[in-house]
């Protein structure tokens, strides 16, 4: 470019104001801790996600030799609880992992909503058939969601639409530690 072009350009950006804002190539900065904005002090901080329901029949494209499947969507399904409860003690743990990966989800994303373990709870522990079911099985199992789910209120991963969740989830724990037979008491 010749040097009459480059002097109107320049002079043209200065007179904009824009040169100052353009990022020139082995341009350094310097930006220490108080030049950064308080938390929370901007626009974008507001901006909070919005879910969408995810479309049926919709999977994410993925290498060739590697599959998409749906993780936890009958965590609270009555009917793969039944089927869950079923397998005995490996369904329970099945259950119990699904609670695992809701809770590990909540806790690296923090985005994990509070109805989400609203209906966890209310399928597997409020639901007096189904916790004694899961507890018949497979205490340690049943007694595995029930810390789980107590450990994301404690955390702050969830809070509870009911007052009394706290207690029937301690209440669930006693329980389970109590229905361990002999031979479970011996393998520990």
């Amino acid at each position: 470019m010749p040097p009459r072009i480059v002097a109107l350009t320049a002079s043209l950006l200065l007179a904009c104001g824009l040169a100052a804002a353009a990022d020139l190539p082995g341009q350094k900065f310097s930006i220490s801790v108080n030049d950064l904005p308080k938390p929370y002090a901007t626009p974008g901080a507001a901006n909070e996600s919005r879910r969408i329901p995810r479309p049926a029949g919709v999977v994410p494209q993925v290498p060739a030799g590697f599959k998409v499947e749906i993780y936890a969507a009958g965590l609270t399904n009555p009917r793969w609880i039944k089927g869950m409860l079923d397998h005995g003690h490996r369904g329970v743990a099945e259950i119990a992992q699904g609670v695992d990966a809701l809770y590990a989800f909540a806790a690296t994303t923090r985005v994990v909503p509070n109805h989400l373990f609203d209906i966890t709870h209310d399928a597997l522990i409020a639901d007096e058939t189904v916790l004694a079911a899961l507890i018949a099985a497979n205490p340690a199992g049943a007694a595995a969601i029930a810390v789980r789910l107590r450990d994301a209120l404690k955390r702050g991963l969830w809070t509870a639409r009911r007052n009394a969740v706290a207690g029937e989830l301690d209440r669930a724990v006693a329980r389970s530690h109590g229905n361990r037979n002999p031979l479970m008491e011996a393998a520990k």
